[in-house]
């Protein structure tokens, strides 16, 4: 009996130790997780044996945990300060480089010269003529720069202007700008100028849409002196390589004579000017429809003024510098195209003599005539520069605010970029 409760007493103790330890190694798990759960706190919420007390105080205490902390809160200041002198030194490079832009659009403006006179709205009839003279009150830059330039850019300019949004979605037909017959579906994107009538008959606009048929058709002349009957004009240098260099529709060719002949009855080629059917209309004393519904047609002397633009130097037709020059998309309202160039130099005053076809008072537009003389190719380019200044402006702000600040204090608003 003793060996037997001896043997009963030594299993009950054993069970108790095995209980024991089961019970302690549960309680440091748990002990572990709780304390990985917290944010370097220093108080301990435990409640646990004081075996495992003993096993946490040994693996960290109060002071080793604020030690801790603190290096943790110097090891992210430090990283927030790296990285916002890093955000810093990237911000001050773009602004220097926009600000060296800015600098240097703004020196060579110094070596732009333009002088502007505005076109009148009234049309001309005939062989009237509207006479400029051209001074150094025109101009603004170093008008000097006019006696030293080999070269004098003209520059039309239309103010206001409604059909840039046809030019620039291409509401035009693409196979007639080709040379090739068109389709119904192929005209239907130029409406409503897809389309004429005269003398009761429906015909076809070749070419058609909106941007090509209000097509700029003023014609310029210069000299020295105030013009009369034997006064000897500059030359204009208006050649087809001067006019269509770096323009987007140099692809566009004429419809053969042929197909011409063949469809003049039902086809309305106001752009050719050895078409039959131009030739049949030029006669008519008006311009204007008697049919309603339709665009009013090409006037005579519109007529007259085109043909003078066809001229061998230009090119004739779709194959023409204007029509080309014309042709490149102006995302604005107001843009300026490239009528010609003046062999300089040249000294002021400037006659200019205008014949005015070009109607821009019925859209409530205005235009203007410019005489450029430039080392610079680019214009005068104050949208970019204004942009540039203001991007530089603001980059050296933020890279000024990213470097001086000292990161560290959650309170800083550089923390948060």
């Amino acid at each position: 009996m003793a060996a037997g409760e001896e043997r009963e007493t030594r299993f009950a103790s054993r069970s108790r130790i095995s209980t024991r330890l089961s019970n302690s190694a549960n309680s440091v798990r748990v002990g572990d997780s709780s304390f990985n759960s917290q944010d370097y706190s220093t108080s301990q919420s435990f409640d646990a044996e004081e075996t495992v007390r003993e096993i946490l105080f040994r693996r960290r205490n109060t002071s080793e945990q604020e030690a801790g902390l603190s290096r943790f809160r110097r090891d992210r200041s430090q990283k927030a300060m790296h990285n916002s002198r890093r955000l810093g030194l990237i911000m001050l490079v773009l602004g220097l480089i926009n600000g060296g832009l800015f600098a240097l659009l703004q020196a060579r403006r110094k070596a732009y010269a333009e002088c502007t006179v505005v076109v009148p709205d009234r049309l001309q009839r005939g062989y009237e003529k509207w006479v400029h003279p051209i001074t150094e009150q025109n101009c603004s830059g170093d008008t000097s720069r006019f006696e030293k330039a080999n070269k004098i850019y003209i520059y039309y300019s239309i103010n206001n202007y409604p059909f840039h949004g046809a030019a620039a979605f291409k509401l035009h037909s693409k196979n007639q700008l080709e040379g090739m017959e068109p389709t119904k579906n192929d005209i239907h994107s130029c409406y409503p100028y897809h389309v004429v009538s005269i003398a009761g008959v429906e015909k076809i606009i070749y070419p058609c849409g909106p941007h090509l048929w209000h097509f700029y058709s003023d014609i310029f002349k210069f000299s020295t002196e105030n013009p009369d009957d034997s006064t000897v004009f500059l030359p204009i240098d208006d050649s087809l390589a001067t006019l269509s260099y770096c323009q987007d529709y140099t692809h566009m060719r004429n419809p053969p004579d042929k197909s011409i002949n063949e469809t003049f009855k039902t086809t309305y080629y106001w752009l050719q000017e050895n078409s039959i059917a131009v030739n049949s209309d030029e006669n008519s004393e008006s311009g204007e429809n008697v049919d309603t519904g339709f665009v009013t047609r090409k006037s005579a002397q519109n007529i007259s003024a085109i043909r003078t633009l066809m001229n061998a130097r230009a090119g004739r037709g779709l194959q023409n510098g204007h029509i080309i020059q014309w042709m490149t998309p102006s995302p604005f309202k107001t843009f300026k195209k490239l009528y010609g160039v003046l062999q300089g130099p040249i000294a002021f005053p400037l006659y200019v003599t205008m014949h005015v076809t070009y109607d821009a008072e019925s859209f409530g537009g205005w235009k203007s005539l410019s005489l450029v003389a430039s080392g610079w190719p680019y214009g005068k380019l104050v949208p970019v520069q204004s942009l540039l200044g203001l991007i530089a402006a603001m980059c050296c702000a933020f890279a000024l605010l990213l470097l001086l600040t000292k990161p560290g204090d959650p309170q800083r608003c550089v923390n948060l970029l």
